[in-house]
């Protein structure tokens, strides 16, 4: 009877630790959110990328009609990893085609020299606005 108690509360024991460790649902994140302009009028469609500097995984997010965004770690996850990340923002003016870019390049492909798109996100909730001009 002790061996079989004992077996019992291995399985238990077992089943808890599996429990707890299947519950993980990635790293804890930062909610990220905020506004973007386009030459002083929100727009829609612009993709934003929060790369951590540490090249852990990249937050994406995507404006709506008022300019608003949400970043998103995983599809199941919301948020952005804290620490210091590279933004880079990408408008097109059609989806489908890279070369249909508008924003300057200081926005995407020369971001990590644009200080303003070097920022550090922090634990907790925050905003994040972006005010981007195309001359």
């Amino acid at each position: 009877m002790v061996v079989f108690t004992k077996i019992i509360i291995n399985i238990l024991f077992l089943i808890i630790c599996c429990t707890i460790i299947g519950c993980n649902n990635g790293p804890n994140t930062a909610s990220v959110s905020g506004v973007v302009t386009i030459d002083g009028k929100p727009v829609e469609g612009v993709h934003l990328k929060f790369s951590p500097k540490s090249g852990e995984r990249p937050s994406v997010g995507y404006t709506n009609e008022r300019g608003e965004y949400t970043l998103s770690f995983t599809q199941d996850q919301k948020g952005c990893i804290p620490g210091e990340h590279v933004v880079t923002i990408n408008a097109y003016r059609d989806p489908e085609n890279e070369s249909s870019q508008y924003l300057p390049a200081k926005y995407n492909q020369s971001a990590t020299e644009n200080t303003e798109l070097n920022i550090e996100i922090k634990k907790g909730n925050q905003k994040r606005n972006f005010e981007c001009v195309t001359q």
